[in-house]
């Protein structure tokens, strides 16, 4: 990025001999930036995000590698993740017409997601939490060393990412009080809507505006404290000055950094169905475990996403 020394080198003059005054070696040169940076939009966020875990797949397949086998086995209890074959025929045999070989491998599709936070046990769910927490911060430190061009190990990942845990678990837990309104929307949404309690036109629509306004309320708090996730795993940081630093970063672009983050599910649903859909038809047998492969990619792909978010942030503040 150009920029414009605005010190001595900026207006040069010609050196006299003579001349008894002299600018102290100390005195520090101020720079300006003459082009500001933007947040890049969601096309090269997108785009750069997959560029960096392809630039590094080694590294990541390794990482994935590991977290996929811990999730099998503790999570998954070393069973298929669902049996798709069955799902398909119950489908195909409530669709009829041209369509219904569609319909039915969307509607297992739509299943698969749904079931990615199912586990085989109670104590299977405590482990996915922790095993995905384990692996965010193990990607997310990976991220960091290969933007500052560091080589590392996989292995290190691992052994050197994890020394945040409590700060990154305690960011978590201020996410999940944000999330706290959206759980009532979608209480309301069952209770008023579902339960037959509004029953008028008028009713319905103040009813699905108070849904949509406490989801939304909950989605604008959390579009500056998931930025937070990312500040808290830098040295000596902990969880209040990383909110705090999120919530300045996010300062007067907040309905910005929202739809970036609101367009990221969207972004892997649709990528995942038009991978999936193909394999449900054709070779249902295979398309579970292909379906869990690629789930555990988008964490990847969901931090390495995120992350750049953070630093178009952070680029955008430097240059402001």
């Amino acid at each position: 990025m150009p920029k414009v020394n605005q010190g001595r080198a900026a207006n040069p003059r010609p050196k006299h001999k003579s001349s008894k005054k002299a600018v102290p070696k100390t005195r520090r040169v101020k720079e300006v930036n003459v082009v500001t940076a933007k947040v890049p939009n969601v096309l090269n966020i997108s785009t750069a995000s997959w560029l960096v875990i392809w630039k590094h797949r080694k590294t990541f397949s390794v990482i994935t590698l590991i977290y996929g086998l811990a999730y099998l086995v503790l999570v998954l209890g070393l069973s298929s993740p669902a049996n798709v074959s069955g799902l398909k025929a119950e489908f195909s045999s409530v669709f009829h017409g041209h369509l219904s070989t569609l319909y039915s491998g969307f509607n297992v599709y739509t299943y698969l997601v749904g079931s990615t936070t199912s586990a085989s046990s109670a104590s299977g769910s405590a482990y996915q939490v922790f095993i995905i927490i384990i692996a965010s911060l193990s990607i997310i430190w990976t991220l960091r060393q290969v933007y500052q061009g560091t080589k590392i190990r996989a292995r290190d990942s691992y052994y050197q990412g994890l020394y945040p845990l409590a700060q990154y678990i305690l960011i978590l837990l201020f996410i999940a009080v944000e999330l706290i309104p959206l759980a009532l929307g979608a209480g309301l949404y069952t209770l008023l809507l579902n339960g037959g309690i509004a029953v008028t036109i008028l009713e319905k629509v103040l009813s699905i505006a108070l849904v949509l306004g406490l989801v939304g309320f909950s989605l604008y708090l959390i579009s500056s404290s998931v930025i937070a996730l990312y500040i808290v795993t830098l040295p000596n940081m902990t969880p209040l000055k990383a909110l705090r630093s999120a919530k300045g970063l996010v300062r007067g672009r907040r309905w910005s950094v929202f739809r970036k983050i609101i367009f990221l599910p969207f972004l892997l649903f649709v990528v995942t169905a038009i991978i999936m859909l193909p394999f449900i038809i054709i070779l249902p047998a295979i398309s579970a475990w292909l379906f869990f492969i690629l789930t555990l990619i988008g964490l990847v792909y969901i931090h390495s996403y995120l992350y750049n978010l953070y630093r178009g942030l952070i680029d955008d503040e430097s240059s402001g």
